[in-house]
């Protein structure tokens, strides 16, 4: 929480900044730490629409950062445009703007990775949207007694204490997770969210999970059974493929999980 804070305050105080360019162009009072200085010379009216970009971008960098503050996915693409043109009249102003650069690299490393793991989301949620829809059309059936009676008792006795009599049968299931995992033995545990689907027909499973390993470090990773073929996508800042997993011996440990899971 410590490190989003000071993230919202870098994109707020850098956005205060850009409004002092706007101040003095359209000569709203006297800021004596800038000349108005720039590589090459703002003539006519170019000067005001100059400020009116500065003012803009102090305007789209303090809605990124309250958008980031409340956790709004929209807020890497505000600052996106807030860079662009930020850059750009750091870039005419050089001579006063020039270490603005220093906070825009900061804050594009950030949307970057914001821009990655949402990519990465968007391709994991159509995996799961097509992994469901194959299950829909037996959203209806209710489980009978008649359904269960190849089952061997224990099972039977089983599923009628469970109370699934009279209930819609259940071809798949979702769920989250939280808690921590470790990549071997004697490792250190990591933050762990997840989420995953599964279904019966036609047997398979989608998990999708996001490993905090350092203060702004994260893997995203992907796991999935499915057509009898298992595939791990592992991916350091949600762009950096560290491992992608196929092949017999995957199928074989996917389809484990699956059945280990299954009950």
């Amino acid at each position: 929480m410590i490190l989003k804070l000071l993230f919202v305050s870098i994109l707020f105080i850098h956005g205060l900044i850009h409004l002092l360019g706007f101040v003095k162009e359209w000569q709203l009072a006297q800021v004596s730490q800038l000349t108005g200085a720039t590589l090459f010379p703002l003539s006519g009216n170019l000067s005001k629409v100059a400020g009116l970009l500065w003012l803009l971008a102090f305007i789209l960098f303090v809605v990124s950062s309250s958008a980031y503050l409340l956790g709004q996915d929209i807020w890497w693409m505000v600052a996106f445009w807030a860079l662009l043109i930020s850059q750009i009249l750091i870039i005419i102003y050089w001579p006063d703007a020039k270490f603005g650069t220093i906070a825009n690299i900061i804050i594009f490393i950030v949307v970057y990775l914001s821009f990655a793991t949402a990519h990465f989301n968007k391709d994991v949620k159509i995996e799961m949207n097509s992994f469901l829809s194959k299950t829909d059309a037996h959203a209806e059936k209710i489980v009978t007694k008649e359904m269960l009676e190849n089952l061997p008792i224990c099972i039977q006795k089983w599923l009628v204490n469970s109370k699934v009599l009279d209930n819609k049968n259940i071809y798949t299931i979702y769920l989250k997770q939280k808690g921590e995992l470790r990549t071997k033995m004697d490792g250190k545990w990591m933050p762990v969210e997840a989420e995953q689907v599964t279904r019966v027909e036609e047997p398979g499973f989608i998990w999708s999970a996001t490993i905090q390993a350092a203060p702004f470090i994260h893997i995203r990773g992907r796991d999935k059974y499915e057509n009898g073929k298992g595939n791990m996508l592992v991916k350091l800042l949600s762009f950096i493929t560290v491992a992608d997993s196929k092949g017999k011996e995957t199928d074989q440990g996917s389809l484990l999980r699956f059945l280990g899971e299954i009950m």
